[in-house]
């Protein structure tokens, strides 16, 4: 899934990137946990739950972009 962020501009699509700013792993459950507020991309990272590559300073703005809460 490619995510693009474009000022106030979000595109989601299937497919390769050729060039990401950061690219993330992370598993089904552990985007379930982020999504429902049960946990942070931050503390995704930090906990191992969670693997990058790329720009670490996008990496930390994905919490600010997508505030999700606890539900």
């Amino acid at each position: 899934l490619m995510v693009s962020v474009d000022g106030v501009k979000l595109k989601c699509e299937y497919g390769d990137a050729e060039q990401a700013d950061v690219e993330v792993q992370l598993n089904k459950a552990t985007m379930e946990d982020i999504v429902h507020g049960r946990m942070t991309f931050q503390r995704a990272f930090m906990s191992g739950a969670m693997k990058t590559k790329g720009d670490f300073r996008v990496l930390r703005t994905l919490d600010q972009i997508f505030p999700f809460e606890e539900k």
